[in-house]
C-alpha cells in the first residue's frame, strides 16, 4: 500500500515533468547543469498527461529505481501514508525541510546517477560555503540557502543560462536591475560573490515575507512571484506541496523545491549519505585592496607573482579583466598571501588606468592586425572585448587602448604581400585603385560583394579564377567607386606590395612565402646591390635562403640583381652588409678578362693578379670567384 501511495504522490507532483524553467533562477547554466538535466530526463522519463487533468500521469511513469527501493530510512522520516502527503519535517534546518516522495526520489537520484555531479558541487562548495553563509547571516537569511546557489550554478560565478540568467544565483537581467545590481560593458555584479549573494538573500527574504513560506519563496525564486500568486489565487492554497500536487505550479518548479531540499539533506552530512570520500576545496584567505580604474588584472597578477587567472577568478564581476574605467577606488579581492607584496610593489597613488576607445573592425582585418596596430596582444583584446574564438566581424565595434602603444623594439616586420600582375593594361575610368591583402578564408565573391564590383573583374585585374581559393598574404588589385569609404576596409599602400608576373616561377615562389609570420627578431634590411654582387652572395652574407630573397623582391629563378638596385632582405641577425664601394670578391661572368675586371672595379690589375695567384694573361672561367685587393 505504501508504494502505491508514493506512486500517486509522484504522479500528482508532476515529477516526470520537463527540465526546470528559466526565471529569476535556474536555466541550465553550465555543462554540469546541462548534464544533470539530461540525467534527470532519463531517470524520471517524459511527462504523460491525460485529458485536461494537469499533472495527471500514469503509475507506469514512476521511476522503477524508486519503486524497487525500500522506504525512507532517515532517522526522522517515516513511511508516508495517504493522510501524510506533506511528508515529515526533519530537524536541524531553519528552512522547513521535509521527507516525502519527491524529496526521497531526488535523494536516490543524487546518490545514483547524479552522484558524480553532486560530488563536484560538494567539493567546490568547500571553497565558498563559509563565505556565503556569513553573507547570508549578515542579511538575516537561513544558512541552508547556500544550496540554492549550488542547484542554480554549481558555484560557478560565470554560469550563463539560455534565458540570460547569470552568476552563482542565476539572476535575470531585469531582476538584477530592479534589485540595484550594476551591469555594463565592464561590470556584471550578478557574478560577484558578495553583491549577488547579498541581493539574492534580500530577494528570498522578501519572497518569504510575501508568501509566508520558505517552500513558496523558493518556488517564486524559480518561476517568478507572479506565477505563484496566480496559483495561490486560483486554488486558495498557501502550501507549496498542495499547490504542486494540484498541478497549479509549473512542473519544473514542482521539481525545483524538492531538489534543493534533497541537496540540503545530503550537504548537511555528506559522509552519512555516501559522499565520505569527497575532500572539499579549501576556502581562500582573502584581503581587499583598492585600485583606480583601467587596471589589467593579469598584469597585476604578474606583479604579485600569482597565477594569471587567480585575480579574475576572485573578482568574476570584472567581465573584461580590468577594473572599470573611471573608477577611483575600486575594491579588489586578492589572496592574503599576496597582500605584503601588493603593499611593497604597487603605489596606488602613482598608477594610471588605461582609457579605452571604440574601434570599428575593417573588412579583411584580423584581430592580430588590430593588436599590432595598438601595441597589445591578441589575448588582451579578446579578454577586453569578451571575444570568442575566431575573427571579429567587419563593422563590429571593439575596445582598444585610446592611445596606441608603440610596437616593441623587436617586433618583426609585416609578412610578405604579393600581387600577381596579369600584364594587361586596364583603364577603369572614374574609379580608385586600391590594394586589399587577403586574410584566411576570404573568397572572391565575398570581396566583390563588399566593394560593389563583379567577381569576373576581380579575376581579370589579378589574373585568377574567381572560383579558385585565395591564399593568405596574396594582395588583390581592385578598382572601386570614387565615393567608396576606404576606412571600412583594410587596404595597403602600393609600396607595401611585391608585384610578380602571373603564372611565373617567381609568382609561385613569392606566394609560397606570402602571409607567413616573421620569426621574432626578423628585420627587413634595404641592401643596395654593388657591382659584381650576385643574389647568391647577398643571401649568403645575410644568412637567408636564396628563395626567400627572391620571394621578397619578386624575382624569378633566372632574374639577377643589377648594380644600384635596392633589395629588401628578410634577415634574422642583420649583419653589417658588404660595403657597396669596396666589394671583397668578384664572380667572373662570360667574356670577362682580368684587365676589364680591374677597370670595372677600379683596382690595380697587377695587384688583382697577385691576390689570386694568376699567370700573365690568365684564362678566366665563368663563375670563378676572385679575391679583390
Amino acid at each position: 500500500m505504501a508504494l502505491e501511495v508514493l506512486s500517486v504522490v509522484l504522479t500528482l507532483f508532476g515529477f516526470l515533468g520537463t527540465p526546470p524553467q528559466s526565471g529569476s533562477g535556474p536555466g541550465g547554466a553550465t555543462s554540469e547543469r546541462e548534464a544533470l538535466e539530461r540525467l534527470e530526463a532519463e531517470a524520471f522519463g517524459e511527462p504523460a498527461t491525460s485529458g485536461d487533468a494537469v499533472g495527471a500521469h500514469t503509475v507506469e511513469m514512476v521511476p522503477r529505481s524508486f519503486l524497487d527501493r525500500p522506504e525512507p530510512t532517515l532517522s526522522s522520516a517515516h513511511a508516508l501514508g495517504p493522510d501524510d502527503l506533506r511528508g515529515v519535517r526533519l530537524p536541524g534546518f531553519t528552512v522547513p525541510v521535509v521527507m516525502n516522495a519527491p524529496v526521497k526520489a531526488y535523494l536516490d537520484f543524487f546518490q545514483g546517477r547524479g552522484k558524480s555531479i553532486l560530488a563536484h558541487w560538494l567539493k567546490r562548495m568547500g571553497r565558498h560555503q563559509a563565505r556565503l553563509e556569513a553573507l547570508l547571516a549578515k542579511e538575516g537569511a537561513p544558512p541552508e540557502l547556500v544550496y540554492v546557489a549550488m542547484i542554480e550554478s554549481g558555484f560557478d560565478p560565470t554560469a550563463v543560462s539560455g534565458a540570460a540568467a547569470v552568476g552563482p544565483w542565476q539572476l535575470m537581467p531585469r531582476t538584477a536591475t530592479q534589485l540595484g545590481l550594476r551591469r555594463d560593458g565592464f561590470i556584471d555584479e550578478r557574478r560577484s560573490w558578495e553583491k549577488s549573494t547579498q541581493i539574492a538573500a534580500r530577494y528570498l527574504l522578501d519572497l518569504e515575507k510575501q508568501f509566508g513560506s520558505w517552500p513558496l519563496a523558493l518556488a517564486a525564486y524559480n518561476c517568478g512571484p507572479g506565477v505563484v500568486e496566480e496559483a495561490v489565487s486560483r486554488t486558495h492554497e498557501t502550501d507549496f506541496w498542495a499547490l504542486a500536487a494540484a498541478g497549479a505550479l509549473p512542473e519544473g518548479t514542482s521539481r525545483y523545491v524538492p531538489k534543493i531540499m534533497a541537496a540540503m539533506i545530503l550537504g548537511s552530512d555528506p559522509a552519512r549519505h555516501g559522499f565520505d570520500q569527497i575532500v572539499p576545496d579549501k576556502p581562500d584567505e582573502l584581503s581587499q585592496v583598492h585600485l583606480p580604474g583601467g587596471q589589467d588584472l593579469r598584469a597585476l597578477a604578474r606583479s604579485l607573482e600569482l597565477d594569471s587567472e587567480t585575480l579574475c577568478d576572485l573578482n568574476p564581476e570584472l567581465r573584461r579583466g580590468y577594473t572599470p574605467p573611471g573608477a577611483v577606488d575600486w575594491p579588489l579581492w586578492i589572496p592574503t598571501r599576496a597582500l605584503d607584496r601588493f603593499n611593497e610593489q604597487i603605489d596606488v597613488r602613482n598608477i594610471e588606468g588605461k582609457v579605452f576607445a571604440e574601434y570599428a573592425v575593417r573588412f579583411g582585418e584580423r584581430l592580430r592586425d588590430i593588436a599590432q596596430a595598438y601595441g597589445v596582444t591578441q589575448s588582451a583584446l579578446r579578454r577586453l572585448n569578451e571575444l570568442p574564438v575566431g575573427e571579429p566581424r567587419p563593422g563590429q565595434i571593439v575596445l582598444v587602448p585610446a592611445t596606441p602603444l608603440p610596437p616593441p623594439a623587436n617586433a618583426p616586420p609585416p609578412p610578405l604581400l604579393v600581387r600577381t600582375d596579369p600584364d594587361i593594361t586596364v583603364e577603369v575610368n572614374g574609379r580608385k585603385e586600391v590594394f586589399l591583402p587577403v586574410s584566411e578564408r576570404m573568397e572572391v565573391g565575398e570581396i566583390a560583394a563588399f566593394f560593389g564590383i563583379s567577381p569576373g573583374d576581380v579575376g581579370l585585374w589579378n589574373a585568377l579564377d574567381p572560383q579558385a581559393p585565395l591564399r593568405s598574404g596574396q594582395v588583390l588589385r581592385l578598382f572601386v567607386a570614387p565615393d567608396f569609404d576606404l576606412s571600412r576596409a583594410l587596404v595597403v599602400p602600393p609600396e607595401r606590395v611585391t608585384t610578380v608576373a602571373a603564372h611565373s616561377e617567381a609568382a609561385a615562389n613569392a606566394l609560397a612565402h606570402a602571409g607567413v609570420d616573421r620569426l621574432p627578431g626578423v628585420k627587413r634590411v634595404a641592401h643596395t646591390v654593388a657591382r659584381g654582387e650576385t643574389l647568391w652572395r647577398i643571401a649568403k652574407a645575410y644568412h637567408v635562403s636564396l628563395q626567400a630573397l627572391r620571394a621578397e623582391n619578386g624575382l624569378g629563378p633566372h632574374d639577377g640583381a643589377s648594380p644600384g638596385r635596392v633589395l629588401q632582405v628578410p634577415t634574422l641577425d642583420a649583419p653589417s652588409p658588404p660595403r657597396a664601394a669596396h666589394p671583397k670578391t668578384y664572380t667572373v661572368t662570360a667574356g670577362d678578362t682580368l684587365s676589364r675586371i680591374a677597370r670595372h672595379l677600379k683596382v690595380n690589375e697587377r695587384r688583382l693578379q697577385r691576390k689570386n695567384n694568376l699567370d700573365d694573361n690568365p684564362r678566366l672561367r665563368p663563375g670563378q670567384l676572385l679575391q679583390l685587393p
